[in-house]
């Protein structure tokens, strides 16, 4: 919990990612355990995919870049709203429709409560909990100082260097360090399109209209110094600790216009 949480009734979310990231787990190449992990979150996710999962390498020095290319399951909900992907290097739940943070940590929890029982002592090197909001107001924007009505002037203080010239464009991103091994990146500006969504992405989400819209993506992370055991109680905690910073960088970055507009017609502070 923190200062002031409120859950929105349109929040302007368009995707919201936990991703809990394995030293590399041979086991999960073999299609039988992947099948008996799909038979564990099948309750919940009973739409079944079986892909093909592109892997990124470095090499040494040299900065080389090697591809691999390794299977994947992914369970998906009847709506096609929510997923969850597996594969040798991580595993991954994603939704695009967001009710509020517990009733996502308990989809993670069904994921993260079948793994062990697939691939016992694998390792984690990363969990990391990324939001990604698309604000939209009505009537839509038309110059960019506008966004001054319904974002922080602390996020926008860039606009003060020169305040009577013309803004053709705002972004930008900082990095914070929570401890030693924990770290949140936020990312922000005005973009014009649809989304910056891949229009692949197999979830199901509304139609959007070309326009401008203001990203806040907040990528919250934790990285141990070394691989740790797969410890669901463990990582279950560490997802309600990184979601901290990531609540109180949203409501910060928002003005009161904004807050009312995300609380919709039947919702209250």
């Amino acid at each position: 919990m923190y200062e002031g949480r409120e859950v929105f009734a349109q929040a302007p979310l368009a995707l919201v990612t936990a991703e809990i990231r394995l030293s590399y787990e041979p086991r999960l190449n073999d299609t039988a355990t992947r099948d008996t992990f799909a038979q564990a979150v099948r309750e919940h996710l009973p739409i079944l995919e079986s892909e093909q999962f592109v892997s990124l390498s470095f090499q040494g020095a040299s900065g080389q870049v090697t591809e691999e290319t390794l299977p994947q399951l992914r369970a998906l909900n009847p709506e096609k709203t929510a997923s969850v992907t597996l594969n040798a290097n991580a595993l991954t739940v994603q939704i695009v429709e967001y009710e509020h943070f517990g009733a996502f940590l308990n989809l993670v929890t069904v994921c993260l409560q079948a793994l062990p029982r697939v691939v016992p002592g694998a390792l984690v090197r990363r969990v990391g909990l990324r939001y990604i909001n698309e604000i939209r107001v009505p009537g839509g924007v038309t110059d960019t100082r506008e966004w001054s009505k319904w974002l922080s002037s602390d996020l926008l203080a860039a606009f003060s260097l020169l305040p009577d010239q013309p803004v053709g464009g705002l972004n930008g991103s900082v990095l914070f360090h929570l401890d030693q091994e924990r770290n949140v990146l936020l990312r922000w500006g005005e973009v014009v399109g649809r989304s910056i969504l891949v229009p692949t992405i197999p979830l199901r989400r509304p139609e959007l209209t070309e326009g401008r819209f203001f990203l806040l993506d907040t990528d919250s992370f934790w990285e141990p110094g070394s691989p740790q055991s797969l410890d669901v109680p463990r990582l279950t905690d560490e997802l309600g600790h990184l979601h901290v910073p990531v609540g109180r960088i949203f409501l910060a970055s928002l003005t009161d216009e904004v807050k009312a507009l995300f609380r919709g017609r039947d919702s209250g502070a």
